[in-house]
């Protein structure tokens, strides 16, 4: 499992040094190598987010927005993407988070990931903007 772990801290060290890109070309490949290692390495940058006022993570956002665009036209991506998500919203997350990656859902399109923004339609602080982003993925 280490060698997987340094794998993926390499993979998220290359692709957090090359953003915010010049150009999408910069970083497409960094993008696709981290969805070609899976959920886990999407679902460990997402654990790179930080709370609203707890400290910089602009390059992690940076990217994580990258790749939310990324996957949005290529359905095997966007079913990577949404699962790991979903995941993510399942935990402990600060709800500043959480709203970062509903955000990020419904740029990439995310109807797979329908189930999990249900489960956040009944929250007090993310219900609305999960309802907002829910009736938008069902037209899709």
């Amino acid at each position: 499992m280490a060698l997987l772990d340094d794998n993926l801290d390499e993979i998220l060290a290359a692709l957090l040094e090359s953003v915010p890109a010049k150009s999408p070309p910069e970083v497409y490949p960094k993008l696709e190598r981290l969805l070609a290692a899976g959920a886990d390495a999407i679902r460990k940058l997402a654990d790179l987010l930080l709370e609203d006022g707890h400290g910089d993570d602009s390059r992690v956002r940076f990217a994580f927005h990258g790749l939310a665009i990324f996957v949005g036209n290529n359905n095997a991506h966007r079913k990577i993407f949404a699962d790991a998500v979903s995941t993510e919203l399942e935990t402990a997350a600060p709800n500043s988070v959480k709203m970062f990656l509903l955000q990020q859902l419904h740029i990439a399109g995310a109807a797979e990931a329908i189930h999990a923004l249900e489960k956040l339609a009944t929250d007090t602080d993310l219900g609305p903007e999960s309802a907002r982003i829910l009736s938008s993925l069902r037209r899709l």
